[in-house]
């Protein structure tokens, strides 16, 4: 089940265009002109897409009794720092590490409003901060809609095991991935609830609330969410915005929004099922305040989307470096000395083992050369997810039993017409090595990595 001469030959073409246009020196030079050309267009979808996100992050917090640090989105950013010369000689470009949500919130509060807090953003950091004093005592029982004994209140809370909370916190992240697309969104969702029991309520919550925000975000200027020059104004006069929201059972229906909390997690008759959603006053919500430096009057959690934001299309122009790191000058001038091409080798050789073994299974089978090429995705999907469960975004799969996860995969590709037989066949017979092939999968992917940034800082 080696590769052949083809498969080699492939492998070899692949390999030149990437050290062409990513590895080499010259590459990094061109990569910086075309990051430097569509520079204007990252920053305006910048803003469209963590705005959006980190709205529907706050929406959770308030709906489903979150912390904001629990959160994906929330809790997913980085730090850039330039490399000693040491480091540089030895192939580091850049320095890239996650930071944590808490200490980049106390960063921003002193920047912002010279104030120190603890390195910390959650449920009661969180309250403080942003809502008017005469309404703490009743949002401060939000915390417990996850059902904690002995605490929260029978009947006003949600009692599900640890996948129900991993599918809210990765919701927003499978928006992206589908593209925008409302009907992946609502096809991933039928699917948790077909083969885990969900409670439909969750999921429509989950479904409107981000299907109102992308309405809003289009179509209804209202103020900590809309963008200038891209959201349409209300009309003229009127005190609240109107849109028209798709809903998870295919209903388009208008409703009005008064201000951005509502919108966060008040309940929205026709919109939000019973059971969720807050019952809140038609007034201002959040307390607004304006920084040090700052130009405009905001919730602090708005004008901290700001600043992550900010910082986000402040590091762009650092990808060039980012797509070539881990290379010596020696390496990004010839191609046979690339560590990095060596474990692309290494990769790509892996991955045609595992087609081999796909297509030695499906002889006989099947012949139609699009469904073998997607049962071959199906498999090294399979792999990629089980290597990838403790990466960002996919928290969800890693609380998955090894039966959960199969009876995840089987149904997913099934609905993407491949056979429920051939599938079970497929996954008996790869299971017997899928910890081997994870394991060397991973430890390729880690290992150049891990020996370029071998010094401390």
């Amino acid at each position: 089940m080696g590769a052949s001469l083809y498969d080699l030959l492939k492998i070899n073409q692949q390999k030149k265009k990437y050290y062409n246009k990513v590895l080499s020196l010259n590459a990094v030079n061109v990569n910086f002109d075309r990051i430097s050309d569509v520079e204007p267009l990252f920053q305006e979808r910048s803003y469209l897409a963590l705005f959006l996100y980190l709205n529907i992050e706050i929406s959770l917090v308030e709906t489903f009794g979150f912390s904001p640090d629990e959160l994906e989105p929330m809790n997913f950013d980085f730090k850039v720092e330039l490399p000693t010369t040491e480091e540089w000689l030895k192939g580091t470009k850049i320095k890239i590490d996650k930071i944590d949500v808490g200490e980049d919130y106390k960063q921003f509060m002193k920047e912002y409003y010279e104030i120190e807090i603890p390195p910390k953003l959650d449920f009661e950091r969180f309250i403080i901060d942003n809502i008017k004093d005469e309404f703490l005592p009743d949002v401060k029982t939000w915390q417990y809609k996850k059902g904690i004994y002995g605490i929260s209140k029978f009947g006003r809370s949600y009692y599900d095991p640890p996948i129900i909370r991993e599918l809210i916190r990765g919701a927003v992240l499978e928006y992206y991935k589908r593209n925008y697309s409302l009907e992946g969104l609502r096809t991933y969702l039928k699917t948790f609830k077909e083969k885990f029991n969900i409670d439909e309520g969750i999921l429509r919550e989950i479904f409107n609330r981000i299907s109102l925000f992308d309405s809003l975000l289009r179509e209804g200027y209202l103020f900590g969410l809309g963008i200038l020059g891209y959201t349409k104004l209300g009309r003229k006069g009127s005190e609240e915005v109107e849109v028209e929201v798709e809903t998870y059972d295919k209903r388009k229906i208008k409703v009005k929004i008064p201000y951005l909390a509502h919108a966060h997690g008040g309940f929205i008759l026709g919109l939000t099922p019973l059971g969720y959603g807050n019952l809140m006053q038609n007034t201002e919500f959040y307390k607004s305040s304006k920084p040090k430096n700052g130009v405009f009057f905001a919730p602090k959690i708005i004008q901290y989307f700001d600043y992550r934001v900010r910082k986000a299309t402040g590091r762009f122009r650092a990808t060039h470096l980012a797509f070539a790191n881990y290379q010596t000058l020696d390496e990004m001038t010839d191609m046979h000395r690339s560590e990095r091409l060596t474990q692309y080798h290494a990769l790509r050789m892996l991955s045609i083992t595992v087609d081999r073994i796909v297509e030695s299974s499906l002889r006989g089978v099947e012949k139609n050369p699009f469904r073998i090429n997607t049962y071959k995705r199906a498999v090294n999907q399979l792999i990629g997810h089980r290597k990838k469960r403790h990466k960002f975004g996919y928290d969800l799969y890693k609380t998955m039993t090894d039966e959960e996860f199969k009876t995840w995969w089987i149904d997913h590709w099934t609905k993407m017409g491949l056979d429920q037989n051939i599938l079970e066949q497929l996954y008996e017979r790869i299971k017997k090595i899928l910890p081997r092939l994870v394991s060397t999968s991973k430890e390729l992917g880690e290992r150049l990595k891990k020996y370029r940034r071998q010094f401390k800082w």
